[in-house]
């Protein structure tokens, strides 16, 4: 079964479609000190089997810009279809930041180096 990996405390998320042996060596790549405990803040992680993608909030957040509830899963295999950048606007709209999504990208880009399209 293929799983993913998120901590208690925060956001951190290994991908998905991961087997548990794959996982163990993301979290240590991240740079845990042991495949139980966040790489990020030190909490402590759980493994997850599923299908999506994205976290939790951003797939609610996508839901609810289609009119569906939270929990509807009804249009996930579309959303997670979708190209990353379209999945970024839309995000960005539903949060009434129209037409940022582009200055966003910019910024990550020039702050951090980043390039993420």
């Amino acid at each position: 079964m293929k799983s993913y990996a998120t901590c208690y405390k925060c956001d951190y998320r290994t991908k998905s479609y991961l087997t548990v042996e794959e996982i163990n060596i993301q979290i240590i790549k991240d740079g845990a000190d042991d495949e139980e405990h966040c790489p990020c803040c030190g909490g402590y992680l759980k493994i997850e089997e599923g299908e999506s993608i994205y976290s939790r909030q951003v797939m609610e957040d996508l839901r609810r810009r289609r009119g569906l509830a939270r929990e509807d899963r009804s249009e996930d295999n579309d959303i997670m279809a979708m190209p990353k950048e379209q999945v970024f606007k839309e995000l960005c709209n539903w949060n009434g930041l129209f037409g940022w999504n582009n200055t966003f990208l910019k910024w990550v880009e020039e702050i951090y180096g980043i390039k993420l399209n």
